[in-house]
């Protein structure tokens, strides 16, 4: 990695955040049959753009009420918090890289007080009576089945010189960004994948894990 300082982009759903915040939210919102669409969506039948797009078209709760309820009920993975602050002591830009909706991952950030100090690159929802509005911002049009392209925001992060510490779990959205990260963290699919492929990642556990490693590489040489 040489003298380049480290960006660290972490997925949300069951990695940043411990349970799928998305799923969190349709189970007690959605009044449509939004798991046959992710049955779909797991079958190759739809995309992931279009899963959440018709699943959360069956929400009527006001984003607010969203928030409350993900503030309430969600929470982050162990570690985080003291990652997210320790990235702003050193100046190591953190971001969450995510094919889920900013307004949720926003809603957990604050909860703990980190929405300043992390930056979230996702897909844009505006709710409307008429339903979501949908912006994509970092999508691409080889990626774009998935809403957001992970690897154009690690793209964004290498091309300002940083070198790319990478935390994902799933085998199919973060395989892209994890085999071209620089340091990896994986767990569920995607720590499986890698070591059935021969990609070196570290087991996540928790944060600390990540922070371990940080704190190691700041720390004095003799």
């Amino acid at each position: 990695m040489g003298s380049q300082r480290p960006a660290i982009l972490v997925d949300f759903d069951e990695t940043a955040a411990e349970q799928n915040v998305a799923e969190l939210l349709l189970t007690a919102f959605c009044h449509a049959d939004w798991r046959s669409l992710r049955d779909a969506f797991r079958t190759g039948r739809i995309t992931l753009r279009d899963y959440q797009e018709r699943a959360f078209a069956g929400v009527s709760a006001s984003p607010e009420c969203m928030a409350r309820y993900v503030q309430e009920h969600a929470s982050l993975r162990p570690g985080f918090v003291d990652l997210a602050h320790f990235c702003r002591a050193q100046g190591v830009p953190l971001a969450i890289v995510t094919n889920g909706l900013e307004f949720y991952v926003h809603a957990l950030l604050e909860r703990y007080g980190l929405l300043p100090l992390v930056e979230v690159y996702g897909v844009q929802a505006r709710f409307t009576p008429y339903g979501p509005v949908y912006t994509y911002p970092w999508a691409t049009p080889y990626c774009w089945e998935w809403g957001n392209c992970k690897c154009r925001v690690l793209d964004h992060f290498r091309g300002r010189g940083y070198h790319i510490i990478y935390v994902g779990d799933s085998q199919n959205s973060d395989l892209c960004p994890a085999s071209r990260s620089d340091l990896l963290f994986a767990h569920r699919s995607l720590l499986d994948y890698c070591r059935k492929a021969g990609i070196p990642a570290h087991p996540l556990g928790d944060f600390t894990d990540v922070l371990k490693v940080l704190t190691a590489q700041e720390a004095p040489r003799a």
